[in-house]
């Protein structure tokens, strides 16, 4: 997370690397390692929807946004649009 952070901060637009957070945030409360107001994770959200926002047609971006939105965001039928746009635009085999 400390990795993803500094390529954040050397490039905000860089909607992977926010993709990457929120996902990898979301882990940390699924395997239960932190707290779901634990402030290194609070802000996965806030990173699926800024991945999203920055680049909402690369597959992988969709993907990973998709678990946290429907996770952490409770948008269960949002997700599910946004993972079916990630199969459009790039199945995976």
């Amino acid at each position: 997370m400390r990795l993803l952070r500094r390529a954040i901060a050397l490039d905000p637009s860089y909607a992977l690397a926010h993709a990457y957070l929120a996902s990898i945030q979301w882990l940390t409360i699924a395997n239960y390692w932190r707290r779901h107001d634990d402030p290194v994770v609070s802000d996965a959200l806030a990173h699926a929807h800024m991945a999203l926002a920055l680049d909402g047609d690369d597959p992988e971006v969709l993907l990973l946004a998709s678990i946290v939105v429907s996770t952490r965001g409770g948008d269960v039928d949002g997700a599910i649009a946004i993972a079916e746009k990630s199969l459009a635009l790039g199945p995976r085999a």
